[in-house]
């Protein structure tokens, strides 16, 4: 015999919300998304690091509305795949008042994820640094392949943290600049 029960009704304070989601990394599809050569994805955060500015490139590419994205922390597309050194190597660099170059994936809203090389550099005022700006750009296959192997080195403990840090801006500059020098 079927038995049909009734419908059950979620709390809705209990589901995850998107930025609950988005703040786990999560959803996660594995499918990349192949980057315009010609895309500029441009934002500025606030010194937290709450996002103040997008480009129609960002909002198309990462599958967010503006409306969902200001305000919000930048690391909502941030993907799972990064680990924390790079940003922990990047944020020391910014606080201290110098530009940072790294290779980056990001998750896109609906889990699909891309790569970009990018540019920050703290904006001061007064000497005091009052916001972010963010310039990114299609990396080369080889950068990304080379990225993709330093980061695996990161996340399963094969890099040395202290030697890491003292290399790691020669690392990504030369994951960046490979192909020039």
């Amino acid at each position: 015999m079927i038995s049909l029960s009734p419908p059950t009704i979620c709390n809705s304070a209990k589901q995850p919300t998107l930025e609950v989601l988005m703040r786990q990394n999560l959803p996660v599809t594995g499918r990349n998304l192949e980057l315009p050569k010609d895309a500029n994805i441009l934002s500025t955060t606030s010194p937290q690091s709450h996002i103040t500015y997008v480009n129609p490139d960002f909002i198309k590419i990462s599958g967010f509305t503006e409306e969902e994205l200001l305000g919000q922390p930048h690391n909502i597309v941030r993907h799972p795949d990064m680990p924390p050194a790079a940003f922990e190597h990047m944020w020391s660099t910014l606080k201290s008042g110098r530009s940072w170059m790294g290779l980056v994936k990001n998750r896109c809203k609906n889990g699909d994820h891309y790569w970009v090389s990018a540019y920050v550099t703290p904006i001061a005022k007064n000497g005091s640094i009052v916001e972010y700006q963010s310039v990114r750009t299609k990396p080369e296959p080889e950068q990304v392949l080379a990225a993709e192997k330093l980061y695996a080195q990161l996340r399963s403990g094969k890099a040395a943290r202290p030697k890491l840090a003292a290399s790691f801006s020669v690392k990504i500059l030369l994951l960046i600049w490979g192909s020039i020098i």
